[in-house]
């Protein structure tokens, strides 16, 4: 039992640094994404004779790194849940199940009984759901990614070149 228990939270330890792994990674890209918007903007009204190539080059890369970001994120997310998947199978031999126990509890707070009729209702029944927070993350270089687009068809139509 004492082996089980250090195997245990060597698991519970690794699921952790994975999930440090993933907040420093969605740093990293945000920084780079604000970086190359505030790149974008100061090129395109200062330093670029050629506005459109920068629009142009600089909107690919941001797709590029938005797509790679939210890829990113989509892998965390598996890579999480197959440790807590062997964790929870692992809790089954232990006199307490911390993470099985955890997930319960949250998977209860999202019942939806179909009955919305307005906002009020609506958010009355669903603000105390849980979300899975990767669901959140993902907004986030989704969002980039169609700035960097808007950017791109804006400037391959000549719609937002002065």
């Amino acid at each position: 039992m004492n082996n089980k228990l250090e195997i245990y939270k060597m698991a519970a330890e690794l699921a952790d640094r994975v999930s440090a792994r993933r907040m420093a990674a969605n740093g990293f890209f945000l920084t780079i994404n604000t970086t190359l918007v505030g790149l974008l903007g100061f090129m395109y009204s200062e330093l670029a004779d050629d506005k459109r190539a920068v629009l142009l080059v600089m909107s690919m890369t941001g797709i590029l790194l938005s797509s790679t970001w939210f890829f990113a994120i989509r892998s965390y997310k598996r890579l999480n849940k197959a440790k807590f998947q062997v964790i929870n199978k692992m809790e089954k031999d232990l006199p307490y199940q911390n993470f099985t126990d955890e997930w319960d509890q949250l998977k209860r707070t999202t019942k939806d009984d179909g009955d919305v009729i307005n906002v009020r209702r609506w958010w009355l029944k669903f603000k105390d759901i849980y979300t899975d927070l990767t669901n959140i993350e993902a907004v986030v270089p989704i969002l980039f990614g169609l700035i960097y687009l808007f950017i791109f068809i804006g400037s391959a139509f000549k719609v937002i070149i002065k």
